[in-house]
């Protein structure tokens, strides 16, 4: 089995052998009934996280938190994330699920174990550590990464953020620089990516008229026939730095991990009009104090360094972005490719089996935000092969930082100490896993993206 940390740094923790926990329970009741199972909690564990004054000045709850999404209906967006990904929203279109949120325009909730139904910002607010040790963030407010899936069912517009600096002199916000990773598309899919190299030299950096330059081509549209599309397929990667010019075209479903922003300066939205009737506010002062001509994105498929940082025991861990602001990491378990989420596959890959298909219930309240839940394969035991593998890896959450786990595919399990029973996973699952909640393994085969703070 896999364990991604070293085994001075588990030695030093106490943790060298706690990664597997056992064998697993039996959730197939409540998954078959569409009940998300709760995560039940034992011994030392469960008089920390007492209902009641404890749990206001006792020691944070350490367990795995499943995620309850808000959702954004924007014009350009789809269906899939409800048809394919069960996401319960309230409206149509389900244009973004927010999965692990602590900002103000759609906080996610914790959908599980004694803490079910708590906004996570209020969580944070009432435990600070449980994001980073020691509370050295200002949290809820300084939470640093905002994740979601985004349905593109028509093009987004053409847009851009602001870095930090700006968006504080301008905004009282963070910037935002985030990651795009491709989890399915259509064949032949496109995404905008800043400008063609070279782009003009009016354009670039210290250059005499820039911004003037800059705001007429795009008040005439003109910047239109600068911009570079890319075709992509499922498991591509990009970092889409603040100031790079950028759109997420038709066809393209994304997992986007972002700094905890929601600043966006629009730049050209094709003419079209929004819910009320009327055109989408344009943005094109600040979007022209922004842009950065010269920036470009790479693909990171395989890895910013050009490959896989792990490859052990049937597990491989491919370090995505390492940013100041956050770290992204894709872990491929068993045979899973890592690049192949969008495939709509659930079945728990292995021995026993048993095959699982992704069926959620709402839970009634936040909005019609969702709870994920996974049917049985109808034998009966309902356990699934996930559940029960022995194969995985095994994690280490220290005190440092918060582990962010988005599902791209199911067939994978949860197993902790603080975990009477495994949490099993459906394809687009979000998961907080809590800053010194220590050695974690995830069984059975699948794909997931693992985001902290360094």
């Amino acid at each position: 089995m896999a364990c991604y940390e070293t085994s001075e740094a588990l030695e030093a923790r106490g943790m060298l052998d706690a990664g597997d926990t056992g064998e697993a329970g039996d959730t197939s009741e409540a998954r078959a009934a569409g009940e998300a199972p709760e995560a039940r909690v034992t011994g030392e564990a469960r008089e920390m996280l007492d209902a009641g004054e404890a749990r206001v000045t006792g020691e944070a709850p350490l367990y795995p938190m499943l995620q309850s999404p808000s959702f954004k209906d924007y014009i350009w967006g789809g269906d899939r994330l409800a048809t394919e990904y069960g996401k319960r929203a309230p409206r149509m279109p389900v244009a973004e699920s927010w999965e692990l949120s602590c900002h103000p325009d759609g906080p996610s909730e914790v959908a599980n174990g004694p803490l079910a139904g708590m906004a996570l910002p209020d969580a944070l607010l009432r435990w600070p550590t449980l994001a980073a040790g020691h509370g050295r963030r200002q949290m809820p407010n300084e939470f640093p990464i905002l994740v979601k899936l985004i349905d593109a069912k028509e093009d987004l517009s053409l847009q851009v953020h602001p870095d930090d600096a700006y968006a504080r002199a301008r905004e009282n916000s963070q910037g935002k620089n985030e990651v795009w990773y491709v989890v399915d598309c259509e064949p032949g899919a496109k995404l905008a990516l800043g400008l063609s190299q070279p782009s003009p030299p009016e354009l670039g950096k210290g250059a005499p008229g820039r911004r003037g330059e800059l705001l007429s081509r795009i008040s005439d549209g003109s910047i239109m026939e600068l911009v570079r599309f890319v075709e992509v397929r499922p498991g591509d990667c990009f970092s889409v730095r603040a100031g790079l010019l950028h759109a997420i075209c038709s066809g393209v479903l994304i997992a986007e991990i972002q700094q905890n922003s929601n600043i966006t300066y629009r730049v050209n939205d094709y003419g079209r009009l929004g819910a009320d009737g009327r055109p989408r506010p344009m943005h094109l002062d600040q979007a022209a104090d922004v842009i950065d001509a010269e920036l470009t994105a790479a693909n990171d498929r395989d890895g910013i360094h050009g490959h896989s940082t792990d490859d052990i025991d049937g597990c491989k861990q491919t370090l995505l972005t390492d940013w100041p602001f956050f770290r992204t990491r894709r872990l491929d378990i068993g045979n899973a490719s890592g690049a192949g989420a969008g495939s709509g596959a659930t079945a728990a890959a292995g021995a026993g089996g048993g095959t699982s298909a992704a069926g959620r219930a709402g839970d009634g309240a936040g909005g019609g935000t969702s709870v994920a839940g996974m049917a049985g394969d109808g034998a009966g035991s309902g356990a699934t092969a996930a559940a029960g593998s022995s194969r995985g890896a095994c994690l280490v959450a220290t005190p440092d930082s918060f582990h962010s786990l988005l599902a791209l595919s199911g067939g994978m399990a949860i197993h902790c100490d603080t975990l009477a029973e495994p949490l099993v996973l459906s394809k687009g699952d979000s998961v907080f896993i809590p800053a010194g909640m220590g050695v974690y393994t995830i069984k059975g085969a699948g794909s997931l993206l693992i985001t902290d703070i360094l």
